[in-house]
């Protein structure tokens, strides 16, 4: 800044420093703005597959596993099929309803589960959660983008 005729201020070359100092400064908060967006909206994502993954293992765990039909799908048990091995499947989708409806093949996330018999008389079980992608589908969910495995012990 400099005096000029007895007047402060600045010169234009001062100015468009400034300007461009200003403008890579906005530049990087909107890039972290944006980024944290895109994060924050992943983790939302994953706290609903998750959340479709642990309703199923409460189920197991509270015994809602077998066959029969009720009305209401948080009182139907869930189904398992006999599977490769000895093991015993089941597959369901998911879009936020209060509960786990295996009758509905559409939804949001696509949810496979396997039971196995331990030799010690333990049941694993394991969780698939998966979601995302063009040919994501509930009649093949490998093809999904994105998976979360979930296990866990019951009886």
């Amino acid at each position: 800044m400099r005096k000029r005729g007895g007047q402060a201020g600045f010169n234009l070359v001062e100015l468009m420093i400034a300007l461009a100092i200003l403008a890579i400064g906005m530049a990087a908060v909107g890039s972290m703005l944006f980024a944290s967006y895109n994060s924050d909206r992943y983790n939302a994502t994953l706290r609903r597959a998750e959340t479709a993954g642990t309703k199923v293992i409460e189920r197991f765990r509270a015994g809602n596993v077998g066959s029969g039909l009720a009305s209401d799908a948080c009182q139907r048990p869930l189904q398992l099929v006999p599977g490769p091995g000895g093991t015993k499947i089941g597959k369901a989708a998911y879009t936020m309803e209060p509960c786990i409806d295996e009758t509905k093949p559409t939804g949001r996330f696509f949810l496979t589960w396997t039971s196995t018999d331990d030799p010690s008389g333990v049941k694993i079980l394991e969780v698939v959660v998966a979601w995302d992608g063009p040919q994501c589908t509930y009649a093949d969910p490998t093809k999904c983008l994105r998976h979360l495995r979930m296990s866990t012990i019951y009886q």
